[in-house]
Formats: C-alpha cells, structure tokens, sequence
C-alpha cells in the first residue's frame, strides 16, 4: 500500500467540524459555549461552501444553454426558452450571492461577538440580538432575509437545550 493509497484525499474525512456543521446536531444541555460558538461558526462555513457550489453550477448551466444555443439551428421557440431558463439562472445566481454575502457577514458578525466577550457567556446572546437587529435592515431584500433567519435558527437550535 503507497502512501497515496493511505491518504488518498478524495474522500473527505468526518471531522469534528462536519459534525458540529450537521443541521440534525443535538449538542447536550450541558456542553460548553465554545463548542456551540463552534457549532455555529462550522454551519456558517458549511453554508457558505455550499452557496458557492450552487453559484457554479448555476454558471455551468447557464454557459451550456447558450453554448447549446449557439449550435442550434435558429428556432424562435427554443430562444424563448432558452432565453427564460438564462434568466432565471442569472436570479437564482444574484439570490445566491445575496445570501453568500449575509453569510460571510454572519460569520464577521459572530467573530466580532467573540473578540467582543472573554468569557464567551454572552456571545450567543449578543450575536443572536444582532442578528434580529440586520433582519430589520434588510427586510426588502427576500435572499438575504432568508439567510439571516436560517442564521437565527441556527443559533437557536445549537443554544437551546435538547428537550427530546
């Protein structure tokens, strides 16, 4: 066995940061603030790698439809379509960057509530309270606030205690 063979690194590995990531993470009553900063920062960068995976294969999409456009013989029906599927791929490409946008200034957000407090007990507190407080700056804006509520939950469901 090489040393490629024992490493190979197409298969990612199960890291504490994939598991603190997982949407269906059930952190004890008792765990400590930090693991909970850190399950929230994980689901943040899960996120945004996630935004930007969706934001490339939206571009490749788009690049085929008009690539394939430009091989076709001129048919005013399958302009039209491809006209509108274009469309709606450069919307679902400025949403998704709307969205990447709140995530990243989420995750500056929660560095700054961590550089913020030494002890960490009220980082959650103040970062979800600042969170609520960009929701209402942003409340015309449907990508972002979508974002910024899937943030909010996300701080609700890593501070609240499992009750199952």
């Amino acid at each position: 066995m090489s040393y490629e063979d024992e490493f190979d690194e197409t298969e990612p590995e199960e890291g504490s940061d994939n598991l603190l990531a997982d949407d269906q993470l059930r952190l004890p009553e008792n765990a400590n603030i930090l693991v909970r900063i850190h399950a929230v920062r994980a689901w943040l960068d899960r996120r945004q790698r996630e935004i930007k995976l969706a934001i490339g294969q939206s571009a490749l999409k788009m690049q085929y439809i008009m690539e394939e456009e430009d091989e076709r013989p001129r048919r005013r029906r399958t302009q039209v379509d491809s006209l509108q599927q274009i469309q709606q791929l450069q919307q679902a490409i400025q949403d998704a960057q709307e969205q990447l946008q709140m995530f990243e200034d989420a995750a500056m957000l929660l560095q700054e509530c961590v550089d913020h407090h030494t002890s960490g007990e009220g980082t959650l507190v103040e970062y979800y309270l600042l969170l609520e407080d960009a929701l209402l700056q942003v409340e015309d804006h449907p990508a972002q606030v979508e974002a910024l509520s899937e943030v909010i939950r996300r701080v609700e469901h890593v501070s609240a205690p499992d009750l199952d």
